[in-house]
């Protein structure tokens, strides 16, 4: 018989939203993660992490997973833009 699991938090304090996180990330084998792939499994949307915490860096800061951001999407400086052409 599967175990039977509640689809939301029983409560929203920052530890249980952080615990929370940290589990997700736990069933997240690539290294890196963004809110989209955390939204998938996450039992609480990015949104209201985002709303407590502040920008995703700064979710993932409070939980000690800083490491795991994924700045892939973030915008080029002219210069890098530049030298990623010259290469």
């Amino acid at each position: 018989m599967p175990k039977f699991e509640l689809e939301t938090l029983t409560s929203y304090d920052d530890q249980s939203l952080i615990n929370e996180l940290r589990r997700v990330a736990a069933l997240i084998p690539d290294s890196k993660f963004g809110s989209i792939k955390y939204d998938s499994l996450g039992k609480v949307h990015s949104s209201t992490l985002r709303k407590r915490f502040g920008t995703w860096h700064q979710v993932l800061s409070a939980a000690g997973l800083e490491h795991r951001f994924d700045d892939s999407n973030k915008p080029w400086s002219r210069e890098e833009i530049i030298e990623h052409l010259k290469s």
